[in-house]
């Protein structure tokens, strides 16, 4: 059983704004890692963003979602609203944006 859990805490960084290596890469390893980081270039490349997380889910892989939030109060809410109903694992928020943007994004 600790191979299974040490799998699960393995996450591949999908640090390319390139759809069709996700497409390539993810089915290859899914059986091996218990997910996926998709970061800032593939979020903000086109047809990254959403349309990657929906690709990686696709492909049946786990999404961990590193937008790297840091933005006042009402703006963390909505990403993290918005986020969160992408169904992605996970996502991450900057301490630095304040206990008041920190509990928005969780009210959420």
């Amino acid at each position: 059983m600790k191979i299974q859990e040490a799998r699960d805490r393995i996450f591949v960084a999908l640090d390319f704004g390139n759809s069709d290596k996700v497409a390539s890469l993810v089915p290859y390893l899914v059986p091996y890692v218990g997910g996926f980081k998709i970061g800032l270039e593939l979020i903000s490349a086109v047809g990254g963003g959403p349309r990657a997380v929906k690709l990686v889910q696709s492909l049946r892989g786990r999404v961990f979602y590193d937008g790297k939030f840091h933005d006042i109060p009402n703006t963390m809410a909505g990403a993290a609203r918005e986020v969160a109903g992408l169904g992605v694992l996970m996502f991450n928020v900057h301490a630095s944006a304040g206990v008041e943007a920190m509990k928005a994004a969780v009210a959420n």
